[in-house]
């Protein structure tokens, strides 16, 4: 049943890392999904947020790139997990948050999936929107109980040791255009040691049949704003 293979990156897709913007092509997509969400905040929640940046940052950033260096060595290198593990410990800065990143890349869910996608860029002409994505896997489990292949995209947030798991509903429900990834996922990365209720926890499943959010507030707005200027500068051009 099971016939993934490590997902090929879309020919022609790039980002822009400075103004955060996508291409493909000489297509500019007008927005992306991180733009989007933006416009759903408050300006109280985004002053909150960009305080804790010298935390969240360098922390989200290193656990994730951990996460990408041990999927890409274990599921597309072709090496096991004691040595995808030894691959992350060559990591630059990695030492610091390793009481995120060993509780992560130990959980049983690596031993019973395929990994095929870590940090890809995707985009959806149709919706004219583009963005990246933490990673995907296929499940052979989940593909036997439904007579089907099943592949799972995966969304990974960092906590602090008091931090509680908050709603992704609108972050993930901006992925359905990312097909054939068709159910969605949120790992919830804790620092160990800091109690039962505050460890790992493994991923749980939204099945997209039963579950579609829709976009958040302002998201119109935004692809709209998106849009002009694109049209501005290509006029100006």
């Amino acid at each position: 049943m099971l016939k993934s293979t490590w997902l090929d990156p879309i020919p022609g897709l790039w980002r822009d890392e400075a103004a955060h913007r996508y291409w493909l092509g000489e297509h500019l997509f007008p927005v992306s999904i991180t733009g989007v969400l933006a416009h759903g905040l408050s300006a109280t929640a985004r002053r909150a947020i960009e305080a804790k940046r010298p935390v969240w940052e360098p922390r989200g950033n290193t656990v994730h790139a951990a996460l990408e260096r041990y999927s890409q060595a274990r599921f597309s290198g072709g090496r096991n997990a004691e040595q995808a593990l030894l691959a992350v410990e060559q990591l630059p800065g990695h030492h610091r948050y390793r009481d995120w990143i060993l509780p992560l890349l130990q959980l049983p869910l690596w031993d019973e999936v395929q990994v095929i996608a870590s940090e890809r860029l995707s985009c959806c002409l149709t919706r004219n929107l583009a963005g990246g994505f933490d990673g995907a896997y296929a499940s052979p489990a989940l593909s036997d109980r439904r007579g089907r292949e099943v592949r799972v995209l995966y969304d990974l947030k960092t906590l602090s040791a008091h931090g509680r798991p908050y709603s992704t509903a609108a972050q993930l429900g901006a992925t359905w255009c990312w097909r054939p990834l068709r159910e969605t996922t949120t790992s919830w990365a804790r620092r160990s040691g800091a109690g039962p209720e505050r460890q790992l926890r493994a991923p749980s499943t939204a099945v997209s049949s039963a579950w579609r959010p829709g976009p958040p507030p302002g998201a119109a707005t935004a692809w709209r704003a998106g849009r002009s200027e694109q049209q501005r500068k290509h006029h100006r051009n």
